[in-house]
């Protein structure tokens, strides 16, 4: 594909929102810079009013990278919709500053397209890139990249028809997690379901935004690694206590407005809320780490008091157990360290009297 320098419709457009962090930007145009496809554009959608970001997009020096600023700090979702106004690709790229697609990322779904071309999405696999002790504290994981590849031979093309996809994303059978940034949709889809939702709060936007697309023609999938997330902490929600329970009454809603005039409802419904509620209470097991390892009191207060009032919603009951089992079980295990060894002793010498009986 040649280069689309003559204002013509690009195929695919890239609609990043970005916040004043210009490196971490500069790195993601340039994975996308070198992309082996090249009939894209780039919306750089910039929420800094003082234009921050306007030079690292100038730097590029390619007319397909076009940058908008607002005049305000409107926050990231209303930011996507406004880089997603701007957008004329036939396909959307939804991509957060911090997610760089690898170099075939276009080019291997250009073929899948071409290959199955009656499917409103396309999605490839993913890594998670733990940056930092920060983030590999929280989610209790090592520092390095985490690959989520299906268990089946890598390269395998799967499609999944509009009546399969929500179930089989629901129950982790596409891949075992998905990022909006590493697949393409349908810019006329994105528009008819009203772009990135937008209920009050960042959290949980991206998984309701893949579970609906998918819901609308279907998904075909490649199950191979098209890009990634850098896990930085300040990019989790991590640090951010607030909005957290708005997010979940709001996602619970937006999922019954999109999906409740399916025929099969009555079973997302259940599968629905107990998706968001394993995600939400990891989510919090996570906050509940960072922030008790920065000593952030107030913070941590905060998270606990809306998980309390959220154990009452739908889905949530059930999670309440796991929870209090997965925060106390590394205390009681630290705790309990001092005497393992004399408990091992005495294990020992109950197994050697029980042989000699």
């Amino acid at each position: 594909m040649q280069n689309n320098m003559n204002g013509g419709t690009p195929w695919v457009s890239f609609c990043i929102a970005t916040y004043c962090r210009q490196e971490i930007l500069k790195e993601t145009l340039s994975h996308i810079k070198k992309q082996s496809f090249s009939n894209y554009e780039v919306i750089v959608s910039d929420n800094d009013p003082l234009q921050s970001s306007r030079t690292v997009v100038e730097e590029i020096d390619d007319v397909r990278f076009i940058y908008f600023s607002n005049i305000e700090n409107v926050g990231m979702v209303k930011n996507f919709n406004i880089a997603l106004s701007k957008a004329r690709g036939d396909f959307i790229v939804m991509i957060a500053d911090d997610d760089p697609p690898r170099i075939d990322f276009l080019q291997t779904l250009y073929d899948l397209w071409k290959e199955k071309p009656y499917y409103g999405a396309y999605y490839g696999a993913c890594e998670v890139i733990i940056s930092n002790e920060d983030a590999a504290a929280a989610y209790q994981v090592d520092i390095g990249s985490i690959k989520f590849l299906a268990n089946i031979p890598e390269n395998t093309v799967r499609c999944f028809s509009r009546e399969e996809f929500p179930l089989a994303y629901l129950e982790h059978q596409v891949f075992p997690y998905m990022l909006w940034s590493v697949g393409i949709v349908r810019r006329d889809i994105v528009i008819q379901i009203g772009g990135m939702p937008d209920y009050g709060s960042p959290l949980l936007t991206d998984l309701s935004y893949i579970t609906i697309v998918g819901s609308y023609a279907g998904c075909a999938t490649i199950n191979k690694i098209l890009g990634g997330q850098i896990v930085h902490g300040a990019n989790s929600g991590l640090a951010n206590p607030h909005n957290i329970e708005s997010a979940l009454i709001g996602c619970h809603k937006y999922f019954e407005d999109k999906l409740s005039s399916r025929e099969d409802w009555i079973n997302l419904k259940g599968r629905v809320e107990k998706f968001l509620a394993t995600y939400i209470v990891n989510h919090c097991l996570a906050m509940n780490t960072y922030f008790t390892n920065h000593n952030k009191h107030e913070e941590n207060e905060e998270m606990q008091l809306a998980l309390k009032r959220m154990f009452n919603l739908p889905g949530m009951g059930k999670m309440r157990f796991y929870y209090f089992r997965a925060k106390w079980m590394p205390i009681i295990k630290k705790i309990l360290q001092p005497i393992r060894p004399f408990y091992k002793w005495v294990q020992s010498s109950f197994i050697k009297k029980s042989k000699n009986i």
